[in-house]
């Protein structure tokens, strides 16, 4: 009652709202988080320290998926997903980010008995995900149980990678299933893998999917635009 407008990510937070009684009229929906094209573009040319990140010399193909490691994350999804790739694709999977269950997970990965193919980095530098994500990764993945706009599936995006994303919140507002990348539901370690192993026996399927996303950051979700439409709800 006390706002003219209300700002929410994505049309997932959007509904969200008007569940609290926020009227569906004061509510835009504005990717505040989208990546700055420009600067993404600018930094992923430049070379980063790759052992810093234990990624030099790493086996190709490269899966990754960096988040906070918390629960809702759904990182021992992703692990398990590992473990099913691993039976018939020799590739590494980095794990980025760090959280409360760094250590859990590599337990669950020496449990899984495929310590030798995941890689931790810890945390990376916003500065350094340009470049990491643009030359180092072939295959983004996200098996998060809880999300709204994911700026780290839009940065994939801007790297033109296809994406294997678990469908929740706002994910299925920017990753349109088989056009740039795969959704399968939440927990679905199975179906995560099953479409990481599509992208990995499909090189070219896999890349016009990543160029896809790339088109759809550069004229949809980027900051340039998010900064306009905000800039008319004040000027409005």
């Amino acid at each position: 009652s006390l706002c003219d407008k209300s700002v929410a990510l994505c049309k997932y937070t959007k509904t969200q709202l008007t569940k609290w009684h926020v009227k569906p009229n004061k509510i835009l929906a504005i990717p505040l988080f989208a990546p700055d094209i420009e600067w993404f573009d600018k930094v992923k040319k430049i070379k980063v320290p790759l052992e810093r990140y234990s990624l030099k010399n790493i086996d190709s193909p490269v899966i990754f998926y960096a988040a906070r490691h918390i629960h809702v994350k759904g990182f021992h999804y992703f692990l398990k997903a590992a473990g099913e790739v691993l039976r018939k694709f020799d590739a590494t999977f980095v794990v980025g980010g760090e959280g409360t269950l760094t250590l859990n997970l590599k337990e669950q990965a020496r449990r899984l008995g495929i310590s030798k193919h995941v890689t931790f980095t810890g945390w990376i530098s916003n500065y350094h995900m340009p470049y990491i994500l643009s030359n180092i990764i072939d295959v983004c993945v996200s098996t998060s149980l809880v999300e709204q706009l994911p700026s780290y599936i839009m940065e994939c995006m801007a790297a033109g990678k296809p994406v294997v994303a678990s469908s929740v919140g706002g994910v299925p507002e920017i990753i349109l299933n088989e056009v740039n990348g795969y959704l399968v539901p939440p927990h679905d370690f199975e179906g995560t893998a099953g479409r990481i192993m599509d992208l990995l026996n499909n090189p070219e399927k896999a890349r016009e999917m990543g160029l896809a996303g790339r088109r759809m950051i550069e004229e949809q979700l980027n900051m340039k635009s998010s900064v306009l439409k905000l800039l008319n709800v004040y000027e409005e």
